[in-house]
């Protein structure tokens, strides 16, 4: 891996819904990187339009990562399909409804629908990440990975927690894939977010290989009468969405 281009990926991955600006300083301290090489390279993003400055000469991401995102969105192979199904889950069950992929230890949001009287989360916007052993999607998209590359993504035992009921290690959390990979489908109960729980079904491309995950987002006070509703819905539009990729050889 080129170096440089990976130093500006980790630049460009500061930037979230909840940190949207960064100084120059901040950047140095959050990345253990000097200020001059942090100045330099932002300078370099905001001539291609990556980055820019605001009033207050702090950095935010530049408009062409709109551009790209738009454009990536409108080649996605699996975009089109899965929003008709999303539709149609989500005006059924009036709840948020999620398409996603993982991207080394995050799950990103590339699709979403939220009816009226669906749960509205900031963190799960489209282009969002979470940790993916805390998600129902991520910890899916995980357990297709062996236990060499579960340990090349995680190479520390503890995990980070975002609830009390998130994984908190390496072996638990492998203990988890095998049970999802058993049952075919991913399920979190509080712990990505308070309250909230989450199933989701696997998406497999035309080489069988699963690349994404449907998933539904709820309040945990539904659990025990819903769940197997949702996970029904959400079996049914996998399948799906699974047979039309390998017959469209997307």
């Amino acid at each position: 891996m080129i170096a440089s281009v990976q130093r500006a990926d980790r630049i460009l991955d500061l930037f979230s819904g909840d940190v949207t600006s960064w100084s120059v300083s901040e950047m140095s301290r959050e990345l253990e990187i000097s200020k001059s090489i942090v100045w330099e390279y932002a300078t370099t993003l905001e001539s291609l339009g990556l980055l820019r400055k605001d009033g207050s000469n702090r950095y935010k991401l530049g408009w062409r990562n709109f551009q790209l995102g738009i454009r990536a969105r409108l080649a996605s192979e699996i975009a089109a399909p899965a929003r008709i199904e999303m539709a149609k889950i989500a005006s059924e069950l009036q709840e948020a409804v999620q398409l996603s992929t993982r991207h080394e230890s995050d799950v990103v949001y590339l699709e979403k629908i939220v009816p009226t009287s669906g749960v509205r989360v900031n963190s799960t916007r489209v282009g969002e990440r979470l940790p993916a052993h805390t998600t129902a999607s991520g910890e899916l998209l995980l357990s297709s990975l062996t236990e060499t590359e579960l340990e090349h993504i995680y190479p520390d035992q503890a995990l980070p927690q975002r609830t009390s009921q998130s994984i908190m290690d390496r072996k638990t959390l492998s203990q988890r894939m095998r049970k999802v990979s058993a049952q075919g489908f991913g399920e979190d109960r509080e712990e990505t977010i308070q309250g909230l729980c989450g199933i989701a079904f696997p998406i497999f491309n035309q080489h069988g290989d699963m690349i994404w995950a449907i998933s539904i987002t709820f309040y945990e006070y539904k659990w025990s009468t819903h769940a197997k509703r949702y996970r029904d819905a959400l079996r049914e539009a996998s399948e799906r969405l699974s047979v039309l990729s390998k017959s469209a050889d997307l």
